[in-house]
């Protein structure tokens, strides 16, 4: 059996590229909830109980953490504001419903 190889992101230190399309608020998920924050230009994520991360650009809807495997899409409804966000970590994804 061969063992699916971690996906490689394509970034070479994207510091100051988060733009506005990447939101800040508050999702919740079935168990927890997800603090999306900006401070300047960088973008961090932060679940309930765990220490804040670092989020990079991949496209205007996706964002990846460069200290976990772990990344981010925004779904956005017919107006442009963020529904909800899907993590996708360990094989899982999971949605947070955007509640601030």
């Amino acid at each position: 059996m061969q063992l699916a190889q971690p996906f490689v992101h394509d970034y070479a230190d994207r510091r100051g590229e988060i733009q506005a399309p990447h939101p800040r608020g508050r999702h919740r998920d079935t168990q927890d909830t997800i603090t999306m924050t900006r401070e300047g230009n960088r973008l961090f994520g932060q679940m309930t109980g765990q220490g804040k991360l670092e989020f990079f650009p991949e496209s205007d809807s996706s964002v990846f953490c460069g200290d976990v495997d772990a990344q981010l899409s925004f779904v956005r409804d017919s107006s442009g504001k963020v529904d909800y966000l899907i993590l996708h970590q360990n094989g899982l994804d999971q949605k947070a419903t955007k509640i601030k």
